[in-house]
């Protein structure tokens, strides 16, 4: 046998440890690509949900809707309530 072919590339034993680490493995990888994919995904179709609604024959109130419903309110960190 050949003494290079049981040596390993020390980029080699860098990336098995990493992924011993984070407990990688080929489902576990497959899994988190799809999750990315289908977040890209829905961020992308987002923007056409409002066109999409008209092409349907939705008014502007299901238009409306749409967008109060993707809307997140948020207090801004200045604000402490009502004032009194």
């Amino acid at each position: 046998m050949n003494s290079k072919a049981k040596k390993q590339d020390p980029n080699q034993k860098w990336f098995k440890k990493i992924v011993n680490f984070l407990g990688l493995k080929k489902n576990i990888v497959a899994l988190l690509t799809m999750v990315i994919l289908v977040g890209l995904g829905e961020k992308m179709a987002e923007r056409f949900l409002p066109l999409y609604l008209v092409a349907l024959g939705g008014g502007a109130f299901a238009v409306g809707l749409l967008n109060g419903f993707q809307t997140k309110k948020t207090p801004s960190p200045r604000s402490k309530g009502p004032q009194t």
